[in-house]
């Protein structure tokens, strides 16, 4: 903790915080309990009132990480749902965001490009099937994506 702060203090650290990233309310909630010394009324009041002032706003912090996670990190439909969830967005917001944001035609890019690099690693392997299939999961990809997905590389593996 760096130093208890008033409830104005703390909220006007937030509100220049939020005016740089996107955050949810349960980040937001966390920083204004840490900044007000653990005072859980005062932190709810300040992520509210951020809430209401729309520096804070869960639709579109779930468009923005939808973006970068699909995008960037290439994290499949599954794990994006897994992490918007743990953060208290509501499912209609994250299955909206990722459909606006994302698209299924990006998921299946990413899964054959990162299959692909991963079974040019793993081509001599005798249980290349199943680490794919693992590691595609871990990657947030269903499982019937998954083997239609294998299947097909592991018919062009020489190719790799």
């Amino acid at each position: 903790m760096k130093g208890i702060k008033s409830e104005d203090e703390a909220l006007e650290q937030l509100r220049r915080l939020c005016s740089m990233r996107e955050y949810c309310h349960k980040e937001v909630y966390v920083k204004a309990l840490d900044k007000t010394g653990g005072d859980a009324a005062a932190a709810s009041r300040i992520a509210d009132r951020l809430l209401e002032e729309n520096f804070v706003n869960q639709r579109r912090y779930a468009m923005a990480f939808v973006s970068d996670k699909a995008r960037i990190r290439a994290w499949g439909p599954n794990k994006i749902r897994a992490a918007l969830a743990s953060k208290g967005i509501a499912p209609e917001i994250v299955d909206e965001a990722i459909q606006e944001r994302a698209g299924q035609e990006l998921f299946d890019a990413n899964l054959t490009k990162k299959l692909q690099r991963k079974a040019a690693q793993l081509r001599s392997d005798p249980d290349i099937k199943v680490k794919l299939l693992r590691y595609g999961a871990s990657a947030g990809y269903s499982y019937d994506t998954l083997y239609a997905a294998i299947e097909h590389i592991l018919i062009n593996i020489d190719k790799l």
